[in-house]
């Protein structure tokens, strides 16, 4: 009896297993089916960068698409200085923040920096527009990664992994065989459960991404710097040797120093050697008298 019931359990769960599953093909593909539409790109394969005004035309052409934007820009400041400053303005302007940022100066050498930016969708062109602003461009790459697919994929499974979850759930109310039976749609509720999760998951990350979009600048300064000229031979001499009267002064000045702080015990140390010396010569002038 316990073999038939668990035999039929497992095969109710397959077939609400199989039934969810061919619901959730048929929504899927229905729903890329009456899902369309495209983005336009310039004849170079970049995305033209809008005005303000362009911001509803822009949203018409993606509406109903879920599309992660990101931007590389690299570009020439024409005043390294104060370009982190108002590339944090432009972002604090645009409602996103810097995530990473990676300043080098090195003596002799070009200065140069990189950040990564966050900003919402809705300002992507504008921001855009303002970071090319602050610099002569040599080179800006966008890109524009559509997920609809992967939306609609997910939110279907998702669902069909819910209905079977309740049909789990009712089989497992109603069921009142062995405990191994009641164990064994535990397991499968739990498995369902945690691919559920999983794909919730996946739905949270490309929603933070298309909410997002992700530009990487890179900026360096226009010139280098000049590093310090070779002195004359002359001066050089003159350094130096100022420089040996500088150390030996500083050394005359730590033994004085350290004489000072350590006098009272050289004294004493002083004294003894003297007393032990001309004992030691008496004794030895005493040795001599006796041997003649």
């Amino acid at each position: 009896m316990t073999v038939i019931k668990q035999t039929s359990i497992f095969g109710c769960v397959l077939l609400l297993a199989l039934v969810c599953g061919c619901a959730a093909d048929l929504e899927h593909s229905s729903d890329k089916s009456g899902s369309g539409g495209s983005i336009d790109k310039s004849p170079n394969g970049v995305f033209s960068i809008e005005s303000d005004d362009d911001s509803s035309a822009k949203t018409a052409k993606v509406a109903g698409r879920e599309i992660i934007y990101t931007a590389s820009v690299r570009l020439v400041a024409d005043d390294f200085d104060t370009f982190p400053e108002r590339l944090a303005q432009i972002a604090i302007e645009a409602e996103g923040f810097i995530g990473e940022a990676d300043i080098a100066k090195m003596q002799g050498k070009r200065r140069s920096g990189s950040w990564v930016i966050r900003v919402p969708s809705t300002k992507y062109a504008t921001f855009m527009r303002a970071v090319i602003g602050l610099g002569v461009p040599e080179s800006v790459k966008e890109k524009a990664n559509d997920v609809t697919d992967k939306f609609i994929d997910l939110q279907a499974r998702i669902k069909s992994g819910k209905q079977l979850e309740e049909q789990i759930i009712k089989l497992l109310e109603r069921q009142g065989g062995q405990l191994e039976d009641i164990l064994t749609v535990e397991r499968e509720l739990a498995r369902v459960r945690m691919e559920i999760e999983q794909k919730e998951g996946q739905i949270r990350f490309l929603e933070n991404q298309v909410a997002l979009s992700t530009i990487s600048v890179y900026a360096s300064e226009p010139t280098t710097f000049t590093p310090e000229q070779t002195k004359p031979f002359s001066q050089r001499i003159t350094g130096e040797w100022q420089a040996s009267l500088l150390r030996a002064r500083t050394t005359f000045e730590e033994i004085a120093v350290w004489f000072a702080a350590n006098g009272i015990i050289l004294v004493g140390w002083l004294i003894g050697l003297c007393l032990a010396w001309t004992l030691f010569i008496r004794r030895l002038w005493k040795l001599l008298g006796r041997q003649q």
